[in-house]
């Protein structure tokens, strides 16, 4: 899922696309693995943020990734790993 989904189109449009390549937001520890494997292969992804299942609430969670849409553009999560 694209965190820039979360906005209203309107502001999505200010912010950039994800051009393809979804942020994803998990707590699977597999997705940290991939996002290693790839870096190591030179593959790029739309970027990961990452968070313990037990660490926040899911409204905190969602507080959390509107500041991260808030502040960053789609390509500066490209090929990013994230801990909420």
């Amino acid at each position: 899922m694209c965190i820039l989904n979360l906005f209203p189109p309107n502001l999505r449009r200010k912010k950039g696309t994800c051009d393809g390549k979804p942020i994803i937001f998990t707590h699977d520890a597999d997705f940290l693995h991939l996002a290693h494997d790839w870096a190591q292969q030179g593959k790029e992804h739309g970027g990961i943020i990452d968070v313990h299942q037990y660490k926040h609430s899911i409204g905190e969670c969602i507080r959390r990734l509107m500041g991260y849409a808030l502040i960053l553009e789609a390509d500066d999560m490209k090929n990013r790993v994230e801990f909420l």
